[in-house]
């Protein structure tokens, strides 16, 4: 009777690590870091608290920082609130990941193509854009990303694509011209 408890015990365990999920992305952001999230609530989730350079100085840009949270790598964009009540706060501004397991809530992930993109998301507002060489202007070939917009919330699920094919998530406020 006692064997009988110590495997059902490990059964359970090794059930629970196989249900353990990749993070989400959606217009909320990835997984557990969400857009407009603090800098202090980010800090409390990660090993150690995130180092500013650029929001410290006094003509502040936004500080870009890699972080890795739960065995995925994430790369963050921190800049200062727009909320008129707390414009001193830091807060996640963008987040990006090429994690090979991450997708969205409707199942598009790593290596789907544009059209799966496009037929999964026909009633939301898409905009599809080649990429540019910084330097040059020229457009880079292979390389796009699709821009899905929220009906509800300022912000965008930017889809990166290289052959056609997706490899990296970037989750972010869509800044209106």
């Amino acid at each position: 009777m006692n064997r009988f408890f110590i495997f059902l015990g490990i059964l359970l365990q090794t059930t629970a690590w196989g249900q353990q999920s990749q993070p989400v992305v959606s217009l909320a952001g990835i997984g557990a870091i969400k857009l407009g999230m603090k800098k202090e609530a980010l800090d409390k989730l990660l090993p150690a608290p995130v180092q500013l350079k650029n929001l410290l100085q006094s003509e502040w840009e936004p500080d870009t920082v890699q972080v890795q949270l739960a065995g995925v790598d994430y790369q963050l964009v921190l800049n200062k609130s727009v909320d008129e009540r707390d414009k001193s706060a830091i807060v996640v501004y963008a987040v990006h990941s090429r994690n090979s397991q991450l997708k969205t809530r409707s199942g598009v992930g790593m290596g789907d193509d544009k059209l799966k993109i496009v037929s999964t998301y026909e009633n939301y507002m898409l905009q599809l854009a080649p990429e540019y060489d910084a330097e040059s202007g020229a457009k880079i070939k292979g390389k796009s990303t699709i821009m899905l917009y929220g009906d509800d919330t300022p912000a965008m699920i930017v889809f990166e694509l290289e052959g056609g094919k997706v490899v990296g998530f970037w989750v972010a406020y869509a800044e209106g011209c």
